[in-house]
């Protein structure tokens, strides 16, 4: 707790108040956060997860994951923005503007600053975070439109919070074993990506943007075949960090909770409303993250 210094704590309450300030003065845009609350909340549960894998969960950690969730915040709200197109194709309007954008993505560089000299690698991460989600969804790079770096993108956004959790703690280094996570990690959010494409594609057809559903029925693969490749590649990442658990011998019902969280974030994409299946599938995987780093720290030495 010794580098949380008072200048420190007073930048964060300085960019939390005017964070809160903005929203006051943009209520419409409280309103799409609140729309996005389980895409938001992957990035403190994938710090959160980070840490406990090194077992070092502290205030640093706490920190780093606020941090997190802000840029979370700023992504979800300005791909609102970037995506209109997408949306209006499928009847769907937002009043998020460019302005926001901008406004939004300078307050994550600054709170990316605040923490340079306290958590340094930690805000490298959160520095490649934010460029790699602009360069997603962002004119004129829009990585998102080309397949598959589109699903690579994603797992690099969770692989960076993965690692900020690993090295939140000052003194923190990565080993081969936290090497390998990472890369799980990345994998894991790669391959399964392709699940949430599902609530619109023919929105995602007009923009030009190449999900997997798109590309497979370019060359004449079904609707129903696509979602089971997309339905099947997500069971199999949200069972690998299951079966390492149950290995390891972890004690404590997490085990019990995360193969239930994992069914239930599968199972959603089975919905008959896509939307709400996909929602309730990305919400589902934040509380899994979370439940694997409980059920790592049960046994965290």
């Amino acid at each position: 707790c010794e580098q949380l210094t008072d200048h420190s704590l007073t930048a964060w309450f300085a960019l939390a108040t005017a964070l809160v300030a903005y929203l006051v003065l943009r209520p419409t845009l409280v309103v799409e956060g609140l729309q996005r609350l389980p895409q938001i909340a992957l990035g403190p549960a994938l710090v959160l997860l980070g840490a406990a894998w090194a077992g070092k969960v502290n205030v640093h950690v706490g920190a780093v994951a606020l941090a997190f969730a802000g840029a979370a915040l700023v992504f979800a709200l300005c791909n609102k923005h970037y995506d209109r197109r997408e949306d209006e194709a499928s009847g769907v309007t937002t009043e998020v503007n460019h302005d926001d954008a901008v406004a939004l993505y300078g307050w994550a560089l600054l709170v990316a600053l605040s923490l340079w000299k306290t958590h340094l690698f930690a805000a490298l991460c959160l520095v490649l975070f934010l460029v790699a989600t602009y360069a997603y969804h962002g004119d004129p790079l829009r990585t998102k439109c080309v397949f598959p770096l589109s699903y690579k993108s994603e797992g690099f956004f969770a692989a960076s919070a993965f690692v900020a959790g690993l090295l939140a703690t000052p003194g923190a280094r990565l080993d081969a074993g936290d090497a390998l996570a990472t890369f799980l990690i990345f994998g894991g959010f790669f391959l399964s990506a392709p699940a949430k494409d599902a609530k619109d594609i023919a929105g995602d057809r007009a923009a030009g943007v190449r999900t997997l559903y798109v590309v497979l029925e370019e060359r004449g693969v079904s609707f129903a075949v696509a979602h089971a490749i997309a339905g099947a590649s997500l069971a199999a990442c949200l069972a690998v960090p299951i079966v390492y658990l149950a290995l390891r011998a972890t004690a404590g019902p997490w085990l019990g909770v995360s193969i239930a969280i994992a069914l239930v974030a599968v199972l959603a994409t089975r919905l008959p409303w896509r939307r709400l299946g996909v929602g309730v599938m990305v919400g589902a995987i934040a509380l899994y993250c979370a439940s694997l780093a409980l059920g790592l720290l049960c046994k965290a030495p």
